[in-house]
């Protein structure tokens, strides 16, 4: 019985360990989207809000197929509830989320739909 025990829970670990998996069309596109980054410049309203309001840090992210911003400014506590903002391509807020169960506090957005490129802005980088 206990081996019976041991081999299920051991599928099941093995088996949640395997992530979501990807169309070659999004894989690619994921993949290729860190080179066309670093080739493009910030944009002006990003440029703005860095000089304007210092943040913790800024990451730049792939949201629904599309460029995006994910800033945590500086004015804002950790797990405060909205510590993190993110944002369009063109300076649009999306949503603001955080918190211990980070939730969505303004706007609407899947977090798990948040793709990592790069880091723009380090914490704690001056």
């Amino acid at each position: 019985m206990r081996q019976l025990f041991l081999a299920i829970f051991g599928f099941l670990a093995c088996s949640a360990c395997q992530g979501q998996q990807t169309s070659p069309k999004e894989s690619e596109a994921t993949r290729a989207e860190p080179q066309r980054a670093q080739e493009a410049p910030l944009p002006e309203w990003l440029t703005a809000l860095i000089k304007q309001q210092p943040a913790n840090s800024i990451e730049e992210s792939v949201y629904q197929g599309k460029r995006a911003y994910l800033i945590m400014p500086a004015d804002r506590n950790p797990d405060s509830g909205n510590e993190h903002i993110l944002y369009s391509g063109d300076g649009h807020i999306i949503c603001e989320f955080g918190g211990l169960a980070g939730h969505v506090t303004v706007g609407s957005c899947d977090m798990n739909g948040i793709k990592f490129v790069q880091t723009l802005h380090p914490s704690g980088a001056s």
